[in-house]
């Protein structure tokens, strides 16, 4: 009886820590995957006003939603890490938008500004 509950909880822990590695691997510094297509968002900070940024993603063109979404992603870590909030008041083009205009060379930017305290 006493093994069986044994095995039985050490396969409960195995399934949850693998469960943990995929939601991880989403989120993880190496970038934001969705739809197998990983994106590597980059955050910029204005040198004089550090709540001004500019976030890039490369390659946007092999999935425009999904280079969104990561955009978002990275900015709210941004503003998350800085000024303890996730609120941003986007200047131009936004997340939010439908239609993300996708630069020549394939490359999606966004500006905006975390809301300060």
């Amino acid at each position: 009886m006493t093994r069986l509950m044994i095995l039985g909880l050490s396969a409960l822990m195995l399934t949850g820590a693998a469960g943990c590695d995929r939601a991880k691997s989403a989120f993880s510094r190496g970038g934001y995957v969705e739809d197998g297509v990983r994106f590597k968002p980059r955050v910029q900070a204005d040198k004089e006003d550090r709540a001004a940024f500019s976030v890039s993603v490369r390659s946007a063109e092999r999935a425009p939603e999904a280079a969104r979404e990561g955009a978002r992603v990275e900015a709210t870590r941004y503003c998350i890490k800085h000024y303890g909030n996730s609120d941003i008041t986007w200047e131009g083009q936004s997340p939010e938008d439908e239609d993300i205009v996708i630069a020549e060379d394939g490359n999606i930017y966004m500006n905006g500004r975390c809301s300060t305290w």
